[in-house]
């Protein structure tokens, strides 16, 4: 963890995860609670600037799509900053990133749930872990995958919306988005995967 560089004494990746899924769960439901109840987007968009930016520093080094997925969501909040785009001008676009999380919120859950049925043999707890990761599954397939093609990466509006007059600008859009349908795409052909072998056993 880049993390190591700065203390005397190493922490190891297994001392933070449950810290680490604990923020990701209440980022996921705030991101949630915003497109609901909130207009304004700049605190939403500066909140995932930092906690993106914060949590690259406690991804073990092994952990490179995770690293891969930090930068590009750091370099994609920070887009209309650079190029001077008010949020209020791309938040449908904004709302479809923002919903992704919708995923994450069920990852945390099965990581705890798996955790919870280490040290416990509550037979509930099986259920449950089965019904998150069918959950994790679904919402990711539904916000990551099919809403991401055909709200971000097929639509023209999005890249009308998010492109000024400008070469780098082209090139911006164009390698983020590209970049995270295919983490995305590499992330859920995992999740199949794993999937697959669960229902073989």
């Amino acid at each position: 963890m880049l993390i190591n560089l700065f203390l005397k004494k190493p922490l190891q990746y297994k001392q933070i995860e449950k810290y680490q899924y604990g923020a990701l769960f209440g980022i996921a439901s705030y991101s949630l609670y915003s497109i609901a109840y909130v207009n304004d987007f700049r605190f939403i968009n500066n909140l995932m600037f930092w906690f993106l930016t914060s949590e690259t520093f406690f991804l073990p080094y092994n952990r490179i799509d995770s690293f891969i997925h930090h930068l590009l969501g750091v370099i994609f909040i920070y887009y209309p900053t650079i190029y001077s785009i008010p949020l209020s001008q791309i938040q449908p676009h904004y709302i479809t990133f923002l919903k992704v999380e919708t995923s994450s919120i069920f990852l945390s859950t099965s990581y705890f749930l798996k955790e919870k049925m280490k040290k416990s043999d509550n037979k509930l707890l099986p259920y449950l872990s089965t019904t998150s990761n069918l959950l994790l599954m679904t919402t990711f397939f539904k916000f990551r995958i099919y809403d991401f093609i055909t709200k971000i990466f097929l639509n023209e509006n999005f890249y009308k919306d998010m492109i000024v007059e400008n070469t780098t600008s082209n090139i911006y859009v164009y390698a983020t988005t590209s970049s995270f349908f295919l983490l995305n795409a590499y992330w859920f052909s995992k999740i199949l995967h794993i999937a697959f072998k669960t229902l073989t056993k």
